[in-house]
């Protein structure tokens, strides 16, 4: 009994500290916070995907900023959600997408934004490090605090409704310091327990 326990414990211990997985499985707009340049951003009927379009050339820069609880949710913790990744669907009319990292400071102020994918119209799934990108760039993650992502439909800049669609973004997200005590209490609990038993 004391080992099925003791099992038991480990487990849900071992399990709270693997990291999460979030995932926007794009069916709606709501983690979309902001849009700029003409943009035009359907979910187009709940189907799973998620279409970015310039609806004017007028606009070179045209796009969508995404971030977990979009216009309410607030730039995401560096050190809670670690990494991010997008899964392309399609072009629109021709349209290339590219992606950058917005960055901010701990009192929320912006920073400057990284480019993590160039233009392009792959539609393989992408996946970024925070710590990578930031580290090889010239801040450092001591001077950031949180993030958001940034993509746009900027090519061809001729084509109006030219864009790109999106199936799926998702983000790793690791126990916060809080959580962190509490299983650090929970391990004290199970000695303690064990204690006891034997």
């Amino acid at each position: 009994m004391k080992k099925l326990i003791f099992l038991l414990a480990g487990l849900v211990m071992a399990g709270t500290l693997q990291a999460d997985v979030v995932v926007d499985t794009l069916d709606n707009t709501n983690n979309i916070s902001y849009t700029f340049g003409a943009a035009s951003v359907s979910d187009n009927g709940g189907n799973g995907i998620v279409t970015l379009q310039k609806t004017s050339t007028n606009y070179v820069d045209t796009g969508m900023d995404w971030q977990l609880g979009g216009a309410f949710g607030g730039s995401m913790d560096v050190d809670v959600y670690t990494s991010v990744s997008i899964t392309p669907d399609a072009p629109v009319n021709g349209g290339y997408y590219n992606v950058n990292i917005l960055l901010y400071n701990t009192v929320g102020n912006y920073i400057n934004e990284l480019v993590w994918i160039s233009d392009t119209q792959d539609t393989e799934k992408q996946t970024v490090v925070l710590s990578d990108l930031i580290n090889s760039s010239e801040y450092s993650e001591s001077g950031v605090a949180s993030w958001a992502m940034r993509i746009r439909a900027n090519l061809p800049h001729e084509v109006a409704n030219s864009g790109f669609g999106f199936t799926e973004i998702s983000v790793n997200s690791i126990p916060e310091p809080a959580a962190l005590v509490l299983i650090g209490i929970f391990g004290c609990g199970i000695l303690f327990v064990r204690r006891l038993f034997m």
